[in-house]
């Protein structure tokens, strides 16, 4: 067959992939007006070159399968499917990367109806955290542990930590669930504080299983976890303050309606913080829970002390 003759095949055989994933052997000859011999030939040297081709038998048929929009380097991607990832991509926090791809997307499908991509205020990522974070996603893929610097908040030390990073939620500020090698158990790290990656972790990865990840992020309060003042509290908001606090709640805090306001249930979270949370909101909240009144008491003592100090 003539080179002319082959190219033609090819430019069929692709063409008909494009807009079916599946078809007989003997429909795809006559669609590239062909033997059922030459297209034969034709795909098998194409699943050789690295063309994800599967086929099937059912006698007397063969049938040939490409996945759905799959090109050599590439894949298609239907206009309206561009729209709708330009507007994805404009709600995501800001950094060169996402620049890159827009910009490639904007001008490869200028007819899209393209949304304002000037409408989001998303937060910028520095190129530094973008880094860690591709590494952390990479990490997490092929299960294998990390060694970082990390600045702890607590401590206020640069300490070096090994993780197996398990979930990452979105910010600001980004975070790490991840099972801390050195403590041994689940910890939240945020990714601001990771000065360095230092590359991975000389112990094997940590599975944490999926239930134990759910309960722990389900105790977790404005990022913050504590095993050991975990405690389950309720407490009371007045309306109208109410209104606002109702959809505004950090998880794992919900609200039920109930006569001049809202009650508040926090199932097995860290006592100090949803403490520090009811003291927030001032007199508008009211602790109904022992455990929860004493906490609130506590800081409120604590704060007067400060403030008596000071004048």
């Amino acid at each position: 067959m003539s080179r002319k003759r082959t190219a033609e095949v090819l430019a069929a055989v692709m063409q008909a992939f494009l807009e079916e994933g599946t078809w007989k052997q003997a429909d795809l000859a006559r669609r590239a007006s062909t033997s059922t011999e030459v297209i034969r030939k034709t795909l098998e040297e194409l699943r050789a070159s690295g063309w994800p081709l599967e086929r099937d038998e059912e006698p007397p048929q063969v049938y040939w399968s490409m996945p759905p929009g799959w090109l050599p380097n590439g894949i298609v991607l239907p206009k309206d499917e561009v729209g709708a990832l330009l507007r994805l991509l404009a709600r995501m926090p800001g950094d060169d990367e996402r620049d890159r791809i827009v910009a490639f997307l904007t001008k490869a499908a200028p007819r899209v109806a393209q949304p304002d991509l000037t409408a989001w205020m998303t937060p910028r990522v520095r190129p530094q955290q973008m880094q860690f974070l591709q590494q952390v996603e990479d990490s997490i893929r092929d299960r294998q542990a990390l060694q970082v610097r990390y600045l702890s908040s607590s401590r206020g030390t640069l300490e070096s930590r090994g993780i197996s990073v398990q979930r990452i939620t979105s910010g600001p500020p980004i975070r790490l669930c991840g099972h801390c090698h050195r403590d041994d158990r689940l910890k939240w790290f945020r990714l601001d504080n990771v000065v360095e990656v230092e590359g991975p972790w000389s112990g094997p990865w940590v599975e944490v299983p999926e239930a134990e990840i759910n309960a722990f992020v389900a105790s977790t309060v404005n990022g913050f976890f504590s095993e050991s003042d975990a405690d389950t509290s309720t407490f009371f908001v007045r309306l109208p303050e109410a209104r606002w606090v109702q959809h505004n709640l950090p998880r794992p805090m919900s609200a039920e309606s109930v006569e001049g306001g809202i009650r508040v249930h926090v199932e097995r979270a860290s006592l100090q913080q949803v403490a520090r949370y009811v003291v927030s909101l001032g007199a508008a909240a009211r602790p109904e829970s022992e455990s929860l009144r004493e906490a609130v008491r506590a800081l409120a003592e604590g704060v007067l002390a400060s403030v008596r100090q000071d004048t």
